[in-house]
């Protein structure tokens, strides 16, 4: 197969490739842009909305950390090994094969929202796919690239948390690692540890 490789301000390329090369350029345009679902990490996420039958989690980002809003009146935060693991199962959230939305109707299990300070990813999970049962129906409903198609069943699971397992259990939610400085003290005596 003959291939001309064009370009602004650059010469004309013309050579020759394997058959199988080419077969392996034939994408849609939706394959290209579709395929990641939650194109935000966790730094970039002002807030993210988790719905689960009759359960709402929302979790607010901040200086920090994330913190579970409606929880109570004051702040409470996210247990961030927990909040790892649902950033970890956004960001493997790929498509894997497309689904005709004419011929698909799914019942919505879980309802993801992440929000930056720009926009906002709509996400809508649940169901078996059609010809992988699996892996489960997601739909992307967010502008301009709305999204019907298949995705891992784990990463249903792993959105389904609630609020109360989300939670900091813990006195202080940062990894020992990132403690630099820590001072204890009572009534009479006082510890400084410093690393």
């Amino acid at each position: 197969v003959y291939l001309k490789i064009e370009g602004t301000n650059v010469d004309s390329v013309l050579g020759a490739v394997d058959g199988e090369m080419l077969e392996k350029l034939k994408r849609s345009p939706q394959e290209f842009y579709g395929g990641l679902v939650f194109p935000l990490g966790k730094s970039a996420t002002k807030k993210l909305s988790l719905k689960y039958k009759n359960n709402t989690l929302v979790l607010s980002g901040g200086a920090t950390g994330f913190v579970v809003e409606g929880k109570q009146s004051s702040p409470v935060l996210a247990d961030r090994t927990l909040l790892d693991l649902v950033f970890f199962q956004l960001a493997r959230a790929k498509v894997s094969a497309y689904l005709d939305p004419s011929k698909t109707e799914f019942e919505p299990l879980v309802t993801v929202a992440q929000t930056t300070r720009d926009a906002e990813y709509l996400v809508e999970l649940g169901g078996k796919c059609p010809d992988n049962p699996k892996k489960s129906i997601l739909a992307r409903r967010s502008s301009p690239d709305a999204t019907l198609g298949c995705v891992p069943r784990s990463i249903v699971t792993a959105l389904t948390v609630s609020a109360d397992e989300i939670e900091a259990k813990t006195a202080s939610t940062t990894n020992p690692d990132e403690i630099a400085h820590v001072v204890i003290r009572n009534e009479e005596e006082s510890l400084d540890i410093i690393r």
